[in-house]
């Protein structure tokens, strides 16, 4: 129901993104457009941005647009030449054209996706923790305001930046599981939210945040 006819649809990753991709019935949605928002990285299986960029384009119908890269590079320079590559520019610029995306928030706690994948290491999540880091979009850090924080992995990162990420015309946050409140609250307060799909927990605490 929050798609139509030749939306461009940009997805994130994670666990609980595949899980709910799984969960969408067959519905194709003519001339819709599926877009992976950030590079790949080595994940638990099934997990990676590219199956659920895939699994959900399936499930709609859509075409799919998957984003050929590594998410991570290991220099700022190998990161800028592969982004002027012009297949690689190509598929960045049709990340930009998202008017939908489905996303989800990450942790900051040492189990974090972004550790876990090895973007950050254990003590450098907790490093920017200390620095008012609440949440974690697409790779990229954000405080309980929704306002980025910058890591330094970012200059060798390619994917979606946060601006890109806000103003869409749907933004469907999906979030479940302990600790996904607080990010959840994080994202909805940086305008990157215009829909939550969540669990009776998750709703509870966002609704104790409030009062």
């Amino acid at each position: 129901r929050l798609l139509e006819p030749g939306d461009r649809l940009g997805v994130s990753w994670g666990a609980t993104v595949y899980q709910m991709a799984q969960q969408v019935p067959y519905t194709p949605v003519p001339d819709l457009t599926v877009i992976q928002l950030l590079g790949s990285r080595p994940a638990a299986p099934g997990f990676e941005a590219e199956a659920c960029t895939s699994m959900l384009a399936h499930r709609l119908g859509g075409q799919c647009i998957n984003l050929h890269v590594p998410l991570v590079l290991s220099s700022k320079a190998l990161r800028d030449a592969l982004c002027a590559e012009p297949v690689v520019h190509d598929q960045l610029e049709a990340l930009a054209t998202c008017n939908k995306t489905v996303l989800a928030c990450g942790t900051c706690d040492v189990d974090a996706h972004v550790v876990r994948s090895g973007i950050l290491t254990a003590e450098g999540i907790a490093a920017y923790r200390d620095k008012g880091a609440a949440g974690v979009i697409c790779g990229r850090l954000i405080d309980a305001e929704g306002r980025p924080i910058f890591a330094d992995v970012e200059e060798r990162m390619i994917g979606v930046s946060l601006d890109q990420m806000r103003g869409k015309d749907m933004a469907l946050l999906v979030a479940a599981g302990p600790g996904r409140a607080a990010p959840a609250k994080a994202a909805i307060n940086g305008g990157f939210v215009t829909h939550l799909a969540t669990s009776t927990r998750v709703a509870e605490e966002l609704l104790e945040m409030t009062t």
